[in-house]
């Protein structure tokens, strides 16, 4: 094998995570402290809060919170995956190598255990189709039936595509390159049968 083809997460989606977040962290400075947007919390004549503002002041301290905390875990999401580049999926020469067992764990699909690889369109969301990885695999009882970027269906490893850099179907046409050179090299190690 030449050189290993890897499929990254596209640099625009991660920029693009970044910026909600930003948006997120922004939203819940404006409900906590600085009413750009938001109103502030109904007061009495005397500058009191009333039970209606006590009531608002509660609700913008829930909502603020939860925006603090999914800003900072997507805007850190977003940074480390700029930062650290790593891939989704890759061709090796013992198999596919897909993440799908975790940010950090890949799943390895031998080549003697892969008999089809093929891109699909899923329907999406508002009418976008959605790439899709397929991995026809043999013994799929062998593997995790839980998986993180991934779902089995049948004997089908499905594995979503939408935010790579490459076009998926660059991926399959290599790895189905690879598939055939692993087939070819094991029919020639058993040799010719009698």
């Amino acid at each position: 094998m030449t050189s290993p083809l890897r499929a990254r997460r596209s640099r625009v989606h991660l920029v693009l995570l970044g910026v909600v977040a930003l948006i997120l962290l922004v939203a819940a400075f404006d409900m906590l402290a600085g009413y750009w947007l938001s109103s502030e919390a109904a007061v009495d004549t005397a500058g009191a809060l009333t039970t209606r503002g006590q009531a608002q002041r509660r609700l913008d301290l829930v909502w603020g919170s939860v925006f603090i905390v999914a800003g900072l875990g997507v805007l850190a999401m977003s940074l480390w995956g700029l930062a650290e580049r790593r891939s989704l999926a890759e061709i090796d020469s013992d198999g596919l190598r897909l993440r799908v067992l975790g940010p950090g764990g890949f799943l390895l699909v031998p080549w003697g255990d892969i008999f089809d690889i093929r891109s699909h369109r899923d329907p999406g969301n508002g009418g976008h189709p959605r790439p899709v990885l397929l991995v026809g695999v043999e013994h799929s009882e062998l593997y995790p039936p839980l998986l993180w970027e991934g779902e089995w269906s049948g004997r089908w490893l499905r594995m979503d595509a939408d935010h790579w850099v490459d076009p998926v179907e660059e991926f399959v046409v290599r790895a189905n390159l690879e598939l055939g050179r692993s087939r070819r090299e094991g029919e020639a190690a058993s040799g010719p049968q009698p």
